[in-house]
């Protein structure tokens, strides 16, 4: 990440946070399949947030690529809560060799009981699958704990590549337990299946 490789908290009261943070670098590419490459943070895990930051570099990598965070893993809280509050993201978004799956204009892979809310992308998204505006791929705990992403807006282009790919102005693919509301879409989206203005795929258990 451009601030820092990964950030994780304890509970509620020992939270992991990153705040008022900008990276203005010309770009990060990372040829590995870690656990992610993103503007501000690589990996978010348990009892994390990101508040009010910006990227304006160019982003390349191989998986869980993303503007801000390339893969949250936020599982553990029993109460969903806001863990990506508005953020921001102008920098362009691609596929490094050998690669391309779940990347996103926020987050590239966001697996986690919380919600992204007011955030939005300006850059645009090159993938070969997953990919959205927003968030390449997005998944929540269980019925109690959702995935959410509220009040966001994509401004920028999303195109995917493969045959076999998923792409949407705000999530490539929405997987069970997410819901996605009050969001726009003003950028144009291409590719050779299953694509959306909003979300490439919706698909539940």
């Amino acid at each position: 990440g451009g601030i820092c490789a990964s950030i994780e908290g304890v509970s509620a009261l020992q939270m992991g946070e990153i705040e008022n943070c900008t990276f203005v670098g010309d770009s990060i590419y990372s040829n590995t399949q870690a656990n992610g490459a993103g503007g501000i943070c690589g990996y978010a895990g348990g009892w994390s947030r990101i508040t009010d930051c910006t990227n304006r570099a160019s982003i390349a990598g191989r998986t869980n690529t993303g503007g801000i965070i390339g893969y949250m893993g936020n599982t553990s809280p029993t109460l969903p809560y806001d863990n990506v509050i508005n953020c921001e993201n102008t920098g362009n978004i691609g596929v490094a060799a050998g690669g391309g799956s779940y990347i996103g204009g926020i987050c590239g892979q966001y697996v986690s009981a919380g919600n992204i809310n007011n955030c939005k992308n300006r850059g645009n998204i090159k993938v070969n699958a997953y990919g959205g505006g927003i968030v390449g791929r997005m998944t929540g705990k269980n019925s109690l704990t959702l995935a959410t992403i509220t009040n966001c807006e994509n401004f920028g282009d999303v195109s995917a590549a493969s045959n076999d790919s998923y792409s949407g102005g705000i999530v490539g693919l929405e997987y069970s337990y997410s819901t996605i509301k009050n969001t726009a879409n003003c950028g144009n989206v291409t590719g050779k299946s299953r694509m959306g203005g909003i979300v490439g795929w919706s698909q539940s258990l």
